[in-house]
């Protein structure tokens, strides 16, 4: 039996497909397959898979007739895949070391976890590259509740992306966990959330064995902070932070988590609640804003978080009195706006 599925999307990946096959291909481990999902790209993608699929007969294309994006492509390799345990890479990304896989099914097999996770290496212009580990003290083994209150306290981003862990694929099955494709972005998030909270041992491993390429400017990640255009993709984002946190919230109850992971939740929906209000409040009318419950509720609520470190605290605390006087200007310059055009009539 296969041990290992390894799931790549694909869309207009020319460029970089090529690599990030070879470099799984020179691992020392061999027993997987490799799982391509060309997602009805434009370029010469889908010669560069039967290319390499005729050469290595451990490689599979699937073809999207129509383009569906990452979370669909990542669920239709996933409903391919065979393998005991599935990871997925990006078709612009590639493995770090000839040794990677070997590294992290030979601690999935010694700890009998459902989830690896490990770091990476973010690849900048002039190819410099930047780890991105788990702190020191954070490896080893897990439950579910320990990993929550650690993700939700340090923020990592290495919890949330899906390329830099590998999953028992019989429990993705048997709970039904799937990628989210009404989502355009953040369906990893989800998806690594569902699976935390229906999952019971991890393993965190200190070793950077990935590298992120930054440098793409075509990949879906890096498209997406371009996504919030009018006023409409800016309540769409507002409404999705909303509904996180309360299905978060009820996810988390079920795991039996401590009250000390609701309270960083807490303070974590909050900043990212501020930070979207400062960068995009300009887009909704201030007195609409102010209407809703979340706003009220980060307003009333800072104060009272007094566990928070003086530093953050008065952070959070500044960012949320930049966010009100914000609004302010754009309740005045709307009014002004108003009243120019009524005494122009």
């Amino acid at each position: 039996m296969v041990k290992l599925s390894i799931v790549i999307p694909a869309y207009n990946a020319e460029k970089y497909l090529g690599k990030c096959l070879d470099h799984i291909l020179r691992q020392t481990y061999d027993n997987f397959e490799i799982i391509v999902v060309n997602d009805a790209s434009e370029d010469c993608t889908q010669n560069i898979i039967e290319s390499y699929a005729s050469q290595y007969s451990m490689i599979t294309g699937v073809k999207n007739e129509v383009n569906q994006g990452p979370a669909a492509s990542r669920q239709r390799g996933m409903e391919t895949a065979t393998g005991e345990y599935i990871a997925f890479v990006d078709a612009d990304d590639w493995y770090g070391r000839n040794d990677s896989i070997e590294l992290i099914m030979r601690e999935i097999e010694r700890n009998q976890v459902d989830c690896l996770m490990y770091g990476y290496k973010a690849r900048h212009i002039h190819g410099i590259m930047i780890p991105h580990n788990f702190p020191y003290r954070i490896r080893g083994k897990y439950d579910a509740g320990a990993l929550i209150e650690i993700k939700e306290k340090i923020q990592a981003p290495a919890f949330h992306y899906v390329w830099n862990k590998v999953y028992n694929l019989e429990l993705l099955r048997n709970e039904n966990i799937r990628f989210d494709e009404n989502l355009k972005r953040a369906e990893d998030v989800k998806f690594n959330d569902d699976f935390i909270c229906k999952s019971g041992t991890f393993f965190l491993l200190n070793k950077c064995l990935y590298v992120y390429n930054c440098c793409n400017l075509e990949s879906v990640s890096r498209k997406q902070y371009k996504i919030i255009r009018t006023s409409g993709d800016a309540y769409r984002e507002i409404e999705l932070l909303e509904n996180s946190y309360g299905e978060t919230r009820d996810k988390y109850k079920l795991c039996g988590v401590t009250e000390n992971t609701f309270y960083f939740l807490k303070v974590n929906i909050y900043r990212k609640y501020i930070y979207l209000l400062d960068k995009y409040g300009d887009l909704i009318p201030a007195d609409e804003i102010q209407k809703r419950d979340i706003y009220k509720e980060v307003v009333s609520d800072i104060s009272s978080l007094k566990r928070l470190e003086i530093k953050e605290k008065y952070r959070l605390e500044k960012m949320v009195g930049a966010v009100r006087r914000k609004m302010k200007n754009i309740l005045k310059t709307k009014r002004i706006s108003r009243q120019s055009q009524e005494g122009n009539k």
